[in-house]
């Protein structure tokens, strides 16, 4: 429609209150926006009940609306098989499916998009902008259900439709990759997400790791155990490293504690991810810093 290319066909015929069959249809042709459909569906029933009731009879036409008069005009009256010269061929002959093939067929037509859509919402909590992209494309969709299909344990939608929508969309667009020819597979993102859920890998690192995994086709998990980037969640490892960053900024700590600058806390929680290459556990540790600031 943006590029006023948009061309739409109307049929309209009525019927008296009380009958069941409709009357004589006209159609209204190459209408081009929604509303001079509205428009032209409007004035051609006030046209033919107007014919109707003055005992006129409505005859089976192609009409064309007029925008600029608001009104429709005769355009053709070849409506009938004989006037586009059609004709049966007596090569064709009656064609019986079985029932098994037909069964076999069904099967195997794909998920509808607009039943794809349902399910994302309704099943794993997806919003609509979310569910309308990932329906967008049948491949994209496809993937997606197979990284939901690969995801161990409870099905994080809404995680893996984030993950899918921002990170594996941007390096395939960044790269001009369509979606079928990913170096990173379903599986591999989801064993991603699932290592991010179970704490041993922050966000963060997730987002180095999935870029590595992007560019080598590397398992996600050995990209991080041989790069050592499991998060750190061991108590007693952060608290010791917490005491240093403290000890380290005697004129923060105070001011954060004593002068009530809460906006230092912040400041704390960077300088223990600097102190740790960004693997602490950021719940554990925001937890410690509150334990250790006294607030």
């Amino acid at each position: 429609m943006e590029k006023g290319q948009m061309r739409c066909d109307a049929n309209v015929s009525i019927r008296r209150r009380g009958e069941d069959r409709l009357g004589t249809r006209t159609e209204l042709k190459n209408i081009n926006s929604f509303r001079f459909v509205e428009n032209a569906i409007d004035h051609e029933i006030a046209r033919q009940i107007r014919m109707l009731e003055t005992g006129e009879r409505i005859v089976r036409e192609t009409r064309l609306w007029d925008a600029d008069r608001g009104q429709s005009q005769p355009m053709r009256s070849k409506e009938e098989a004989n006037d586009y010269r059609y004709f049966p061929d007596p090569d064709l002959p009656p064609l019986v499916v079985d029932g098994a093939i037909m069964a076999a067929t069904l099967r195997s037509i794909p998920e509808p998009p607009g039943v794809r859509f349902d399910r994302y919402q309704r099943v794993l909590g997806i919003s609509a902008d979310d569910a309308r992209t990932l329906v967008s494309e049948r491949s994209l969709a496809d993937c997606f259900d197979a990284v939901i299909a690969a995801h161990p344990g409870d099905r994080s939608g809404r995680m893996l439709a984030n993950w899918v929508l921002t990170e594996l969309l941007g390096a395939l667009h960044a790269g001009g990759t369509p979606v079928a020819r990913s170096p990173i597979s379903p599986a591999a993102l989801s064993s991603l997400v699932a290592l991010i859920e179970n704490g041993t890998i922050s966000g963060k690192i997730g987002k180095e790791v999935f870029e590595e995994c992007f560019r080598t086709g590397e398992a996600p998990a050995a990209i991080i155990e041989r790069r050592g980037l499991q998060q750190i969640s061991d108590t007693a490892v952060l608290w010791e490293i917490i005491n240093r960053v403290v000890a380290a900024n005697p004129k923060q700590a105070e001011a954060y504690t004593v002068g009530g600058k809460d906006g230092l806390f912040g400041f704390f929680v960077g300088q223990v991810m600097k102190e740790t290459q960004g693997r602490a556990n950021p719940v554990i540790a925001s937890d410690l810093l509150h334990k250790r600031l006294g607030r």
